[in-house]
């Protein structure tokens, strides 16, 4: 009976102790619930963006990041920079020089519902009813546009699927059968991410229009020029990140057209003909670059590993690049020319790109 009591008495010490333990546990945890900091690594959410008056449209979700991106409720998740203009107000002060014919162009539309980026020309071909031509080599990918940009069908936009060419763009343009665009359009947007300088060369030739919206390749740092030229093959072959024409090469081939560089936003530039140019800030291109990119919470957000899912989506970073930042021209320009040629897709018989500094050709690789 005594070791009965024994044991009763022992196994009461043992439920009263785990007991305590827990209850000590517990509080230990709510307390420090209460006092712990907010996490400085988390990730933003959408309600830290900048507010735009855009039609109402479901969210989407990144499920691997739990990233809810509200696609017609900000314009770029995290792409907002303080000191850029946005397209309305640019049409606008251009249209108190020259009246205005509300028309466009956009060749690679089809981005206008990418993952968490909205189309730079959304202001013209949405609020402000601009008519025009937009072109896109995937047909998935552009038709949707239709039900954003002209929801009442109450302005001309006209859709074309087709795999744009320097050969094929005049009469897309302007023999197209279903619109009339005027050669001195109020707006052209081109992103197709191979041989945009080539494109844009080609229609610059016989059309001059007011704004040009064109994305470039902001890993090459001015003034080294990177273009990736037409193939017959390479539209649909190309480095996953040494691709199309970096802000140097585009900025190079607007002053010979008489056009003046007004903005870059990561990767997209604004240029507006040279007789406009009065009615915005001069802006350095070396400034511009380091301003709007290199020194912006996005992609410090991105090179610190913090937003993975949008290094994949933008490319807007490759490690490669941070040995060109600093460095003598002569240095920078080697290590570049030996990346790109290290490079197994850069040597494909389809892909032919030049890199040279501003105004001096230094090499040319035509494979």
């Amino acid at each position: 009976q005594k070791v009965q009591i024994m044991e009763f008495k022992t196994y009461s010490f043992l439920f009263y102790y785990l007991a305590a333990l827990l209850l000590i546990f517990g509080v230990s945890f709510f307390v420090y619930q209460l006092i712990s900091p907010e996490p400085t690594n988390q990730q933003l959410t959408p309600n830290q963006f900048p507010s735009y008056n855009f039609p109402k449209s479901e969210p989407r979700l990144d499920h691997d990041r739990n990233f809810i991106i509200q696609t017609c409720e900000q314009r770029e998740p995290l792409l907002a920079i303080a000191n850029t203009l946005d397209l309305k107000t640019i049409l606008e002060r251009v249209g108190l020089v020259d009246p205005l014919n509300r028309m466009g162009v956009n060749i690679g539309a089809g981005t206008g519902l990418a993952e968490f980026r909205f189309d730079p020309t959304y202001d013209a071909f949405g609020p402000m009813k601009y008519e025009g031509l937009l072109v896109d080599g995937e047909g998935p990918n552009l038709f949707p546009l239709e039900t954003v940009l002209n929801p009442n069908n109450d302005h001309n936009l006209v859709f074309e699927v087709s795999i744009v060419t320097p050969l094929s763009i005049h009469d897309l343009v302007f023999k197209n059968p279903k619109i009339s665009i005027p050669y001195d359009l109020d707006l052209f947007k081109l992103d197709i991410d191979c041989y945009d300088y080539d494109l844009f060369e080609k229609f610059l030739s016989f059309a001059k229009p007011k704004v040009v919206i064109a994305e470039i390749n902001p890993l090459f740092k001015p003034p080294f020029m990177f273009k990736q030229h037409y193939h017959p093959e390479s539209t649909t072959v190309r480095d996953p990140n040494y691709y199309g024409s970096s802000l140097s090469a585009m900025y190079e081939l607007g002053i010979k057209n008489g056009y003046t560089l007004i903005q870059l936003e990561y990767w997209d530039i604004i240029l507006v003909q040279d007789k406009y140019a009065h009615l915005f800030e001069p802006k350095d291109r070396n400034k511009l670059w380091y301003d709007n990119y290199l020194n912006t919470p996005l992609l410090e957000l991105i090179r610190n590993h913090r937003c993975p899912h949008l290094e994949a989506v933008a490319n807007l970073y490759y490690p490669d690049m941070e040995r060109w930042i600093d460095g003598t021209t002569d240095e920078i320009l080697f290590d570049m020319y030996k990346t790109l040629l290290a490079r197994p897709s850069m040597n494909r018989e389809a892909i032919n790109w030049t890199l040279s500094i501003e105004s001096e050709q230094t090499c040319t690789c035509d494979n």
